[in-house]
C-alpha cells in the first residue's frame, strides 16, 4: 500500500477476470509484520499476477487514519490498528465487514500488531501496545482483553524502567516479536534527550504476561559494551532503542534485532566511544535473552544512520555451501549479508577511513564497516553542481548557502560533521538541519 497523507483506506482489489476468491489456508496467511518470522515480506499468492493487474477494480474500503501499518491476515480475519484513534479491529479480508473493534484507551500501534496462534487450551491472542506504555493481549475471535494475562489482559510496560520518568511518553512503536510462548518487545527511545526511560528489550509469557527475561541495549557495568560508553552512562539511559521490527529463526532459537543510534542525533561528545550496542543489529537467544552476538553497521553514530529496517532471514549459497543468512539494510543502502548464527559477514566487510569531525568536544569513529558486495542499493554521492540553485537570489537557492556559513561540502557515506560549515550527506539528512543543532547548546558535560 502507497504511504499518503491524509485519510488512509485499506483498499482491497479484485481481478475482474478471476475466478471466485478462495478460502484462506495458513500458508497463505499474513500473520506477522514480514509475512513469516523471519521478515522476507514474500507471499506465494497468484491469483493477482502481471497479467491481470491492470484489470483490478475496488471491492471495500475501510477507513484507517494511519501510514505505517502493516495489516496481518490469520485464522480467516485481518487485524488491523488505527493510530489515528485509539483502537484494534478485527475484518473479514472478503468483505471488509468489521467484525469487532477494540478501543485501547490510548494511542494504537503505529505500525500494527502481533499474532499468536494460540494451543490446545488457549485461544489465538492479539498482541498490541499502547501510546501510554502498555501491553495487551485480546482474544483474536472476539476482540475481548484475555483475563489470565497481566491484570485483567493488560501489563505495564513501564514498571521498572519508567519509574523516575512518569510524564516521559514510553510505547512500542513497531509489533511485539512471537518465538513460541514469548513475546519479545522493544520499545521507541527519546531521540533527543540524553536520560529517561531505560529502553530495554524484554521478553513477556504469552499466556500470563509474566516477565521472563531483560537485555540492555545500554550495557550494565560488567556487561559486555560498557567500555564503549563513558562511565554511568547506562543510568538512565533514554538510548539506544530497538523501536523497529523483530525478526525470529524459529528453528535456532534466536531472535534478530535491530537497534537505533544512541542519543543525541548530530552530536556525541558527551558519550566518546563505538557507542554499542547503538546502530547495530543484535542476535539473542529468544528463551534466555543472552546475548550471541552484535553487528555495528555505524560506529558512534552521530548521524542517525542506525539499523532500522527487519533483518531479513534467508539462505545464502556460497562455493556450493548453504549458509543461513541474516540480512541488514542501513538508511544509506548499504547491505550487509552476516552469518545467521556467528554473526560473521558472508561477504567481506571492509572498515574503511573516514573524514573526522571539526566539531569541538566531537571525536568521530577513524573507521566505518563498508560491505565489499554486494554494491549499494543508491547512488552514494552528489556533487555541488548536481543540486538544484533554484532562482538566483531566492532562500532556496544552494548559491547563497556559502555565505550563511564558512563553507559548503558535501559527503557521501564517509561523512564527517563541521562547525559552522554546511555539509551535504547523501544519502542522509538535510545539510540545513545539521547545521542548526550545531548552533543549539547540548548537554556536553553530561559524564563528566
Amino acid at each position: 500500500m502507497r504511504h499518503i497523507e491524509g485519510l488512509l483506506c485499506i483498499l482491497l482489489f479484485v481481478a475482474a477476470d478471476a475466478a471466485a476468491p478462495q478460502p484462506l489456508f495458513a500458508q497463505t496467511d499474513w500473520p506477522s509484520y514480514g509475512h513469516d518470522p523471519g521478515g522476507q515480506r514474500y507471499s506465494p499468492l497468484a491469483q493477482v499476477n502481471t497479467q491481470n493487474v491492470t484489470k483490478l477494480k475496488l471491492a471495500w474500503r475501510y477507513g484507517v487514519g494511519g501510514k505505517e501499518v502493516t495489516p496481518l491476515v490469520a485464522g480467516g480475519l485481518m487485524y488491523y490498528s488505527l493510530p489515528a484513534g485509539d483502537f484494534v479491529a478485527a475484518l473479514k479480508p472478503e468483505t471488509g465487514k468489521e467484525e469487532w473493534k477494540y478501543d485501547l484507551g490510548a494511542g494504537a500501534p503505529l505500525r500494527g500488531v502481533a499474532y499468536w496462534p494460540g494451543d490446545g487450551q488457549n485461544p489465538a491472542r492479539i498482541i498490541a501496545g499502547s501510546s501510554d506504555g502498555r501491553l495487551t493481549a485480546l482474544n483474536a475471535r472476539t476482540g475481548r482483553p484475555i483475563p489470565g494475562f497481566g491484570v485483567e489482559g493488560w501489563v505495564n510496560l513501564k514498571v521498572g524502567v519508567a519509574d523516575k520518568f512518569p510524564e516521559i511518553k514510553y510505547q512500542m512503536s513497531s509489533p511485539a516479536g512471537i518465538y513460541k510462548d514469548l513475546i519479545i518487545t522493544g520499545t521507541r527511545g527519546t531521540e533527543y534527550d540524553l536520560t529517561g526511560p531505560l529502553q530495554d528489550v524484554r521478553a513477556w509469557d504469552v499466556r500470563t504476561g509474566r516477565l521472563v527475561w531483560t537485555f540492555h541495549l545500554n550495557p550494565h557495568p560488567d556487561e559486555f559494551g560498557n567500555d564503549t560508553w563513558p562511565a554511568g552512562s547506562w543510568v538512565d539511559a533514554a538510548s539506544p532503542s530497538a523501536w523497529g521490527a523483530i525478526s525470529v529463526d524459529v528453528d535456532r532459537g534466536l531472535v534478530f534485532l535491530p537497534v537505533g543510534q544512541p542519543a543525541v542525533p548530530f552530536y556525541g561528545g558527551q558519550r566518546p566511544g563505538t557507542n554499542l550496542f547503538g546502530s547495530s543489529v543484535i542476535a539473542l537467544d529468544a528463551t534466555t535473552g543472552q546475548r550471541r552476538w552484535h553487528f555495528q553497521i555505524t560506529h558512534h553514530d552521530v548521524w542517525d544512520l542506525d539499523a532500522s529496517a527487519i533483518p531479513v532471514l534467508m539462505d545464502v549459497t556460497q562455493r556450493g555451501k548453504t549458509i543461513p543468512a541474516v540480512v541488514v539494510v542501513s538508511k544509506t543502502s548499504l547491505m550487509f549479508f552476516l552469518n545467521r548464527t556467528t554473526g560473521e559477514p558472508i561477504y567481506p566487510v571492509q572498515e574503511r577511513p573516514v573524514p573526522q569531525s571539526t566539531v569541538p568536544g566531537e571525536v568521530t569513529s577513524a573507521t566505518q564497516p563498508f560491505p565489499v558486495k554486494p554494491p549499494p542499493l543508491s547512488r552514494q554521492s552528489i556533487g555541488a553542481d548536481e543540486i538544484f540553485t533554484a532562482e538566483p537570489g531566492t532562500p532556496s537557492s544552494a548559491a547563497i548557502w556559502p555565505n550563511r556559513s564558512e563553507g559548503f561540502t558535501t559527503w557521501g557515506p564517509t561523512r564527517r560533521t563541521a562547525r559552522r560549515k554546511i555539509v551535504s550527506f547523501f544519502p542522509g539528512k538535510t545539510a540545513e538541519s545539521i547545521t542548526a543543532v550545531f548552533r543549539s547548546t547540548p548537554r556536553w558535560d553530561m559524564f563528566s
